[in-house]
């Protein structure tokens, strides 16, 4: 806004022509400001109505077209802004200049008041303006006439009458929209205002979509049903945006009508391996978009299993890291058995029949992010017989990994066995003061530690 021109000496001027040219200024500033003003809302308003209603009548697909119509009502407002408010108010209001436009308006002044302002600011030299005595007697007359001109008539409020009633109508337009129609207008006005935000058209709320965003293990199947509340509807697609390409169209099956007689489409997939957005077109309605994210079933990538043998038989621990599932050794083994999974895990159970179920103890791989799993199990003498144990690996959306039955054994202790290696004969007569040397062979699986000879008279 440009402030007032003030190019001349105003000493000379009186100051009752100065102040009342000042104000009719500021009054005019004034008027042109809340008429601007009023033209912007009035623009603002009556751009959002018109576009909600293309929007509302026309099935915009592409996010482009949403833009093109967004930025088209801001282009109308923006233009509107520069036309009515920037325009009008960048000019230089001067006081020869309102004076001069305060005078076509009232000939009666006979443009003594533009007159007087010249004349006593004019740098020209006294011989140039004419006689002091003269514009003395004609800035009297100015300022006497000064006193008639009111900046509030000269201008009036009344021209912006015009623009208020603009203002009003689509503002009432408005709200007898939002009153009817609450959703609908609340969908339509944020659809115009954030042309970016994935909002269905304001027939989306016709349908009722099943199963929306959804996460799938990879392999699972996918089944999409819509329900359409008009009987007119014959037929629904459903269009896929899969990664870089582009947006396919498939036609949905039509299946039997509702308990209210509302027509039902559907679409299946049976096999999803990767993730991809949906959105449903039926009739006139287009949904938002919808997400299926796919992320892998959990499973087990390394088993490992680690046995830590009774301390009787001196074999400490063993690890077995190409284990694949088989856990055998002997009772009162304390086996260890370690899983890496694929995924990051919410529970993991180990089950061995016969036994309650066993949590495992869930770690996190410090460079693979993925969960390390551990369980403890003792061989016991009913498992002698072998049994059968499996995982239950489940992750944070539920998924659970495929059944997979593994085998548990535990395995006796066979008793060491002697064999006298020397004499050979069973039976040895002999004097008491001979002696008898005895040679003998002790055998068993973990080792003898000890050996005595019992003899019975």
């Amino acid at each position: 806004m440009s402030s007032l021109t003030m190019d001349r000496d105003l000493s000379r001027v009186p100051q009752p022509i100065v102040k009342k040219l000042q104000a009719l200024i500021r009054r005019a500033r004034l008027v042109t400001i809340v008429r601007g003003l009023l033209a912007v809302m009035a623009a603002t308003l009556g751009a959002l109505l018109v576009a909600m209603a293309v929007d509302a009548t026309i099935t915009i697909f592409s996010s482009t077209g949403r833009w093109v119509l967004s930025l088209a009502a801001l282009a109308s407002v923006l233009a509107t802004g520069y036309w009515f408010l920037i325009r009008p108010l960048a000019r230089t209001f001067t006081l020869q200049g309102i004076a001069r436009l305060i005078e076509t308006r009232h000939p009666e002044l006979e443009e003594r008041l533009s007159s007087a302002v010249e004349l006593l600011s004019s740098p020209d030299a006294p011989e140039l303006k004419g006689s002091e005595l003269m514009i003395a007697e004609l800035a009297k007359e100015a300022t006497g006439q000064a006193t008639i001109v009111v900046p509030e008539r000269e201008f009036s409020f009344d021209t912006v009458r015009k623009y208020l009633v603009a203002v009003l109508s689509t503002a009432a337009l408005l709200l007898f929209a939002w009153v009817l129609w609450p959703e609908s207008t609340s969908r339509l006005v944020n659809r115009i205002m954030v042309p970016f935000a994935d909002i269905g058209n304001v027939r989306e709320t016709d349908m009722v979509i099943i199963p929306q965003d959804i996460v799938l293990a990879r392999g699972d199947s996918l089944r999409v049903e819509v329900t359409v509340k008009d009987d007119r509807v014959r037929s629904a697609r459903l269009l896929r945006h899969q990664g870089s390409q582009s947006e396919s169209s498939d036609r949905m099956i039509d299946m039997s009508a509702d308990a209210d007689g509302n027509p039902r489409f559907s679409f299946s997939l049976p096999v999803v391996d990767e993730g991809f957005r949906y959105r449903v077109h039926a009739g006139g309605g287009l949904s938002r978009f919808y997400k299926v994210t796919v992320v892998p079933r959990p499973e087990v990538e390394q088993l490992e299993v680690e046995y830590q043998y009774p301390a009787y038989t001196g074999q400490g621990t063993r690890k077995d890291d190409k284990f694949e599932g088989r856990i055998e050794g002997l009772i009162g083994t304390q086996v260890t058995v370690t899983v890496h999974s694929n995924t990051k895990l919410k529970v993991a159970r180990l089950q061995v029949d016969g036994l309650p179920p066993q949590n495992g103890k869930i770690t996190t791989a410090k460079e693979s992010k993925q969960s390390v799993c551990r369980w403890q199990v003792a061989l016991t003498r009913e498992m002698i017989g072998g049994r059968v144990w499996t995982l239950r690996l489940e992750d944070k959306h539920g998924f659970v990994s495929w059944p997979q039955e593994y085998t548990i054994r535990a395995i006796k202790d066979q008793p060491p066995e002697v064999k006298i290696v020397k004499p050979l004969a069973k039976r040895l007569e002999m004097k008491s003061t001979d002696s008898l040397p005895l040679s003998y062979l002790a055998t068993d699986d973990y080792g003898v530690a000890q050996v005595e000879l019992l003899t019975t008279t």
